[in-house]
């Protein structure tokens, strides 16, 4: 009788042990408690064309290991979503018993997305576990925390040759560190560069910690011959998890600017007493403004001659460059040596002059006469020394 009583409470037991397997090991219990789906923030702001992540914990309460594929059940038409892993996509973890796995599911919110909250339907499965997660994007222009680039002076203002500073501040108000890389789109052959406010040294990324602030100074260059107006120049900051851009405008008033010069640049020459003697003069507009009426002169010694061809240049455009060619004739009793005066081109507007020297060398003209003299006065003493020397 205590035998078979004994059987019978192992028989319910047992019979006990069968039903809660079969009750843990239901498709209910297991889409329960097997496998977990979890985050922190299921609900986030972003602004348009923003990077979003949202860090997941997937859990494997069995007590065997697990591999877990990462499925994107359902997702607003048009967007961009991955899980990720150190900026590597995945889409399986494997997970010990009692164990975590730790990723980020990242979303690209596109740059026309209207004012509204979209939904992201998640699952992990393993065999008969399962987990959903639903998250949600409030996309809201003005409200999403993220990055920003600000300035006080959006425009500024100058002449073709001057050097524009830009100060901005680039804020990451995100909850996350980033590595932000700097960018700029400006016109052709405009140079533009970054540094940090206050140093030198230029910089093309910068690490900034959440919530932080960081002073740059954007540096820009026009080209030498740019023309006057407004000139527009986009600068961007792509960090790892949002983005900003913001528009600089650098206004080129007009300017006149004239160089005189040498053709060959250099400002010295050979020349010869009495003789004409040419010097090719290279005239240049550095300005932003066409020069017009353009007349030239210079302050030759005594008894010098200078004169141009031509006489005048009626315009020189804005860029551009012309030849004129000086007629130098130094005196014709100059005495050899080196004579320094100097040349001058001018407009209304503008003016520019060099110093020129000249080497004055005699006319060989004038050595053949004075050996002709000499040779006549040793011929008249010779004459006269043989018709009256005998006497």
């Amino acid at each position: 009788m205590v035998i078979f009583k004994k059987r019978s409470l192992v028989a319910a037991a047992l019979m006990y042990f069968l039903v809660l397997c079969a009750l843990f090991d239901s498709p209910a219990v297991k889409a329960q408690g097997g496998i977990l789906l979890t985050t922190e923030y299921p609900g986030i702001v972003a602004k348009p064309g923003e990077k979003v992540e949202f860090p997941l914990t997937v859990s494997n309460n069995t007590s065997i290991n697990r591999q877990v594929d990462l499925k994107i059940v359902e997702s607003p038409e048009g967007w961009e979503a991955w899980f990720k892993h150190y900026n590597r996509e995945v889409f399986k973890t494997l997970i010990t018993p009692g164990n975590t796995s730790n990723l980020d599911f990242e979303v690209k919110v596109p740059d026309d997305a209207r004012a509204a909250v979209y939904a992201f339907k998640l699952q992990a499965v393993s065999g008969g576990y399962s987990s959903q997660l639903v998250l949600e994007i409030k996309v809201d222009p003005k409200g999403a925390a993220g990055t920003s680039l600000v300035t006080d002076y959006p425009v500024l203002r100058g002449p073709s040759d001057a050097r524009f500073k830009f100060g901005v501040d680039l804020v990451n108000d995100s909850a996350y560190k980033q590595m932000y890389s700097l960018s700029a789109a400006a016109p052709m052959g405009w140079e533009v560069y970054f540094n940090p406010s206050y140093k030198d040294e230029r910089i093309a990324s910068i690490a900034l910690d959440a919530g932080a602030t960081k002073g740059l100074e954007v540096n820009i260059k026009p080209p030498r011959f740019v023309k006057e107006g407004e000139y527009k120049i986009k600068i961007k900051a792509v960090g790892s998890r949002s983005s900003a851009e913001t528009e600089l405008k650098v206004v080129i008033t007009g300017d006149y600017k004239l160089n005189l010069t040498t053709e060959t640049g250099l400002l010295n020459m050979m020349a010869v007493a009495g003789r004409e003697n040419s010097l090719k003069l290279k005239v240049e507009n550095f300005g932003t403004k066409d020069l017009h009426n353009i007349t030239f002169g210079a302050t030759e010694p005594s008894s010098w001659k200078v004169k141009f061809d031509p006489e005048k240049i009626k315009t020189l455009p804005a860029g551009e460059s012309r030849t004129v060619t000086a007629i130098i004739t130094p005196a014709p009793r100059a005495i050899a040596g080196d004579y320094a005066f100097s040349i001058s081109a001018s407009t209304e507007n503008a003016y520019d002059d060099f110093e020129l020297r000249v080497t004055v060398k005699t006319s060989t003209l004038w050595g053949i006469v004075g050996v002709v003299i000499i040779m006549g006065v040793f011929a008249g003493v010779y004459w006269l020394f043989n018709t009256y020397g005998r006497r």
